[in-house]
């Protein structure tokens, strides 16, 4: 027979299980796609390490209003279903008092608040669509500072395409 544990050891699980590899793996995947990068095509990589900045940056921050706004919207409808719940387990007596109207408008305000915490959230999932453009406009510098790298540097235009490739991926 398993017998229940709760402590620090259960409240550290998701950490170890969930959160811990994937950031190891976004670092290792961060540095070794700009030692790849150097190691190719220096210049390049050089020219354009502070654009990964702009796939970092605005990912930390919406993820984090992300998370938040997920947070609040979890509490409300937390607090939806327990009107819901509350209406329903005491149905007669609701129904006896004729009550269904005032239930109904209680959950009805329960439902707007969780309703517009899913409109913040839908509005924060379409900046960071949005903001996957900027690869597009990455992408271009990166071409066009590897076209001056293969005709001015001679530099080997497969080179530059892995490099390109790397400090894109490293800034994801």
């Amino acid at each position: 027979m398993r017998a229940c544990r709760a402590g620090p050891g259960r409240a550290a699980q998701p950490l170890f299980t969930f959160q811990l590899p994937n950031v190891l793996a976004n670092i290792t995947l961060f540095f070794g796609t700009l030692a790849v990068a150097f190691v190719f095509a220096w210049r390049l990589a050089l020219a354009g390490l502070p654009f990964t900045l702009l796939f970092v940056v605005p990912s930390v921050y919406l993820g984090k209003r992300m998370a938040a706004a997920a947070g609040q919207a979890r509490a409300a409808y937390e607090e939806a279903g327990g009107v819901a719940e509350q209406a329903v387990s005491s149905i007669r007596t609701v129904a006896s008092y004729r009550g269904e109207r005032r239930e109904l408008e209680r959950f009805g305000r329960a439902l707007a608040r969780s309703t517009a915490l899913g409109i913040k959230q839908g509005l924060i999932k379409g900046v960071v669509v949005g903001s996957m453009g900027v690869i597009y406009a990455v992408w271009s510098f990166m071409s066009w500072i590897g076209s001056v790298l293969v005709i001015r540097f001679h530099a080997q235009g497969g080179h530059v395409f892995v490099a390109s490739i790397c400090i894109v991926l490293a800034g994801m």
